[in-house]
């Protein structure tokens, strides 16, 4: 009886409901001037152009003052400009993250619509139940996204007021900057010019974080809203197999609605992929970019013995870290809840099920430019991949050379010394190997991921489709697995190495210095000081990096491609096994089995 309420049609205050849904990204989207004013009056445009022009400015404030003083400040060593550098790169992708929403704000306004639409639209009770839901999911996301980066960075704000420094000009305790300010534009150690300067500091990483916040809360309101939609076209779906029964005119009306609402909710996605694809690749690189400046910190402050830096590293390191490591969640989400992923339906979709399968092995082949590209790309595309290619090379060759003249030309390193450091050397020369060999085999590559890809488009079968997902599953985990097992392992690596001391000996005396992770011949480059030492520090990361990408790129395509090989044959034995217990049926049936069985084996063969 109450099931039967809940779908009976009722109307309902869509306005309430899609005020409860929208409301978040609104209070977050409006101060940064990116919530579409295309309907508004003449005085709100002007004044979104006056907020548009102030974040700008407050923005442009930071950075640009930051930047002079990093490469033109010449009373900073290089230690205190590489910490500044962390702070100026994160205003630099906040840039393009604003930019990119700027960009977009049309797409918002259909996202916004879609979602006033389907609120407008809902008539059962059910129905609006799932929505609900979905949407206080999307809220507490946005909300706990802008409490957490705002009171994360505003915290480290004040904790930098706290401290002082000392002046170099007059030996005077001063407050410091929460970040660098280029002397030469103010004199910030007197006032006013200090409550200025850190007055527009915290103003501008208002904008800064709530850039940041936009980006997430946007994401986590509309993918919450497309999952809402698409239970309930799962329940759609449910509804017209067990009503099977019923009189054709009305099944066909009810499978137009489904359709339809399909329909509806990938062109809603698709907005929301427009909003995300270049704010998701931004945040990857400067994720990317910030885990290894962070590292580099920390490093630096447990030699200096610095508790206040360490605390801030761990501040730095866990404030906003939540945004990048949600989108990939966002991506799955609606994954999971499209119903045309679900085994039990019968019409799959080939092209998620082909990227699922490839996924993690194209994320690692595009690091080091191994994933095929198509024959008719651009002559730039050309030039990008081969200047990729170029960089890869270099970045291991600059590790494998001085490393060994370091072991055969270096006169003061015992021959013990030496030993260790030749393993190194030969997984460098194996790695070269290795990527010539798999760039030779580009074409066959893209062979075998074109096969895959057809494999899945001519699946017809549920039990077929669930044999593929699971042999896609076991080569994903196994890709996955080589991955965060060697980076994390060669990176841990690297950072115990950089903690730790060697001893040089000079002019018949020692002295300590940082360690490197590999040896380094001294004739090229006099690595044991800065800025040498973060040079090749950094040279060498980088080197590992490509080198282990190359390592788990051979081990990621033997698995995907074994797995979804073994798939294949485990549905020959199916059909073989269908094929002699259906031996009784016409010979014109069993003749055409047997073709696709022939058919299918010398497919796998090939």
């Amino acid at each position: 009886m109450k099931s039967s309420l809940q779908n009976v049609p009722v109307k309902f205050d869509y306005i309430e409901d899609k005020e409860y849904s929208i409301q978040p990204i609104r209070w977050l989207l409006r101060p940064i001037s990116i919530w579409p004013v295309s309907d508004s009056s003449v005085k709100e445009k002007i004044l979104s152009m006056v907020l548009l022009l102030v974040c700008i400015f407050l923005i442009a404030s930071i950075l640009v003052p930051c930047a002079l003083a990093i490469f033109l400040d010449e009373t900073k060593d290089v230690e205190a400009k590489i910490r500044d550098f962390g702070p100026l790169s994160n205003w630099v992708l906040a840039s393009l993250k604003y930019s990119s929403l700027l960009m977009h704000v049309g797409d918002i306004r259909q996202c916004i619509e879609h979602i006033e639409s389907d609120w407008r639209t809902v008539t059962k009770i059910k129905e609006r139940e799932v929505m609900l839901k979905s949407a206080r999911i999307g809220r507490f996301i946005a909300i706990f996204s802008a409490t957490f980066v705002h009171s994360g960075v505003f915290s480290y704000s004040i904790f930098q007021v706290m401290t002082m420094e000392e002046s170099t000009d007059d030996n005077v305790s001063v407050h410091s900057l929460p970040f660098a300010f280029y002397d030469k534009i103010l004199d910030t150690t007197t006032s006013p010019a200090y409550e200025i300067v850190f007055t527009i500091q915290c103003l501008s990483t208002f904008v800064v974080n709530s850039i940041v916040v936009a980006t997430c809360s946007v994401t986590s309101v509309f993918v919450m809203h497309a999952c809402g939609q698409l239970k309930i076209l799962m329940s759609l779906l449910d509804n017209l197999v067990d009503n099977k029964n019923e009189k054709r005119d009305f099944s066909q009306r009810k499978f137009a609605v489904v359709v339809e609402h399909h329909l509806k909710v990938l062109s809603f996605i698709s907005h929301i992929e427009k909003i995300t694809n270049v704010v998701c690749l931004v945040e990857i690189m400067g994720c990317t970019m910030h885990m290894c400046l962070l590292g580099y910190y920390c490093i630096l402050d447990w030699n200096q013995n610095s508790k206040e830096g360490i605390v801030t590293v761990v501040i730095r390191l866990t404030a906003g870290k939540m945004i990048e490591l949600s989108f990939s969640t966002f991506g799955n989400k609606i994954m999971e809840h499209d119903p045309m992923n679900n085994p039990s339906t019968v019409a799959s979709t080939y092209l998620v099920d082909n990227e699922y399968s490839i996924q993690i092995i194209r994320w690692i082949l595009k690091a080091i430019n191994l994933w095929p590209r198509s024959v008719d790309i651009s002559i730039i595309e050309k030039a990008r991949s081969k200047f990729l290619i170029f960089v890869c090379y270099f970045l291991m060759i600059a590790t494998m050379i001085p490393s060994g003249l370091s072991i055969f030309m270096e006169s003061q390193e015992t021959f013990e010394v030496k030993l260790r450091s030749i393993g190194p050397l030969t997984f460098w020369f194996m790695a070269i190997i290795n990527y010539s060999c798999l760039l030779m085999h580009v074409d066959d590559i893209r062979s075998c991921v074109k096969h895959v890809k057809t494999d899945w488009q001519f699946i017809k079968r549920i039990e077929d489709r669930q044999i593929m997902l699971r042999n896609a599953k076991i080569g994903r985990f196994i890709a996955g697995f080589c991955a965060v097992f060697m980076h994390s392992g060669v990176f841990s690596y690297n950072v115990a190495r950089g903690f730790s001391k060697d001893v040089l000996y000079v002019d018949n005396s020692s002295v300590m210095v940082r360690a490197l992770p590999y040896p380094f011949y001294s004739k090229i480059l006099n690595a044991h000081f800065s800025p040498a030492y973060e040079f090749v520090f950094f040279i060498q990361c980088f080197s590992t990096f490509v080198v282990n990408s190359v390592t788990v790129a051979a081990c990621g395509l033997a698995a995907v491609f074994v797995m979804h090989a073994c798939g294949q044959l485990k549905i020959l034995m199916s059909r073989l096994d269908n094929f002699v217990d259906g031996q009784n049926e016409e010979r014109n049936s069993m003749r055409q089995r047997f073709a696709i069985i022939v058919e299918h084996h010398l497919r796998v063969l090939r």
